[in-house]
């Protein structure tokens, strides 16, 4: 006769559950403080900055998910890849600052700076020459090591504005 109280494959579920009360919630999700930071500075700094769409590949994973303008949508590493380049090809000088990278848990947060000699269209406005200037933030959760879902935001009217401005000076 089994005197056991619990089934052993029960016992050891409740062995488990126990003792993951006694874990750091940080310590169990998949992505630490330090894999945030590192991820979102790598990200910024080799693609945006230096243009290396090869770390596209490294830090996301192969369908994206940006959260823009109060909608998700969802890039291939490819769709994400001609993002960076229409950016980049309009503003061949693009530099993005990072002022500050926050992290919690399995979450990473960063606000940035950026410039940009406007050299060819963008949104739709011929070039200028002048140089733009605008601030924005990403916060994404940090999964597998990736960067699987960002929410960004950034100042969207100050682009548009700049670029109006300078297309009618010319």
């Amino acid at each position: 006769m089994n005197t056991s109280f619990f089934h052993p494959r029960i016992a050891n579920g409740l062995l488990l559950c126990v003792s993951l009360l006694f874990i750091p919630l940080s310590t169990i999700a998949q992505g630490s403080t330090e894999d945030g930071e590192k991820l979102i500075t790598t990200y910024f700094e080799q693609v945006w900055n230096q243009g290396n769409l090869d770390v596209i590949e490294q830090v996301t994973p192969p369908v994206f998910i940006l959260h823009y303008f109060g909608k998700p949508d969802t890039a291939s590493y490819d769709e994400h890849k001609a993002v960076i380049t229409y950016w980049r090809g309009a503003l061949p000088d693009y530099t993005l600052v990072l002022e500050d990278v926050l992290t919690e848990g399995n979450k990473v947060a960063a606000r940035f700076s950026f410039t940009g000699t406007h050299k060819d269209t963008l949104l739709g406005i011929p070039p200028t020459g002048n140089t733009i200037r605008s601030t924005g933030m990403w916060m994404c959760n940090v999964e597998n090591n990736l960067l699987q879902e960002c929410w960004e935001e950034y100042d969207i009217q100050s682009i548009m504005s700049q670029l109006r401005t300078s297309a009618s000076e010319n």
